[in-house]
């Protein structure tokens, strides 16, 4: 899909720029080169992306800026983070690290259904297919294993079911009973 990765990125440049500056003030080529470097080539800013982000932070009051005389070469136009755009990059980060974290849950995880069948409980991948979508057994039975514990777990100390044994994996079609 063309133009995907711009459009996901595109929301969080601004929060890599205020991460850039949240240590020192830094003027234009300097933060394309740190973020280039940080992000390992990840982010290719321009400096015709930059600059409109750096002048719409500056009006939001994230970011200040201040023109330096050079002692050699031209005069630059510095760049740095104001009480408020720290505030906004700390809760930002916040909303990108549960973004990241639900993006996950839904896209990685593989989800069970754990119900007790007699004096079993058993735990049902709801995506049967995740083996022939690249992942291998291994990855399956750890992310069903997880999932039993986060599931024995979620019970108070009083309502806890009592388990005895350890994780036994059938392959599908195959009772847990025999």
């Amino acid at each position: 899909m063309k133009g995907s990765r711009q459009d996901f990125l595109k929301g969080t440049v601004k929060l890599v720029v205020l991460a850039t500056l949240a240590d020192t003030p830094k003027y234009g080529y300097l933060i394309i080169k740190e973020i280039e470097g940080l992000s390992n080539d990840f982010f290719d800013l321009r400096e015709g992306t930059l600059y409109p982000i750096l002048h719409r932070l500056e009006d939001e009051g994230y970011v200040k800026s201040e023109w330096k005389v050079s002692k050699v070469g031209r005069d630059r136009r510095y760049y740095r983070i104001t009480p408020k755009g720290r505030q906004f990059l700390q809760s930002q980060r916040q909303v990108l690290q549960k973004t990241v974290s639900a993006v996950n849950a839904v896209t990685v995880s593989i989800k069970a259904r754990i119900a007790k069948e007699g004096d079993w409980y058993v735990a049902r991948c709801l995506k049967p297919d995740v083996v022939s979508q690249g992942r291998t057994i291994e990855e399956v039975r750890a992310n069903l294993k997880e999932a039993v514990q986060l599931y024995f777990e979620s019970f108070g100390p009083e309502d806890a079911p009592e388990t005895r044994g350890e994780i036994v994996f059938y392959p599908l079609g195959a009772g847990a009973h025999g």
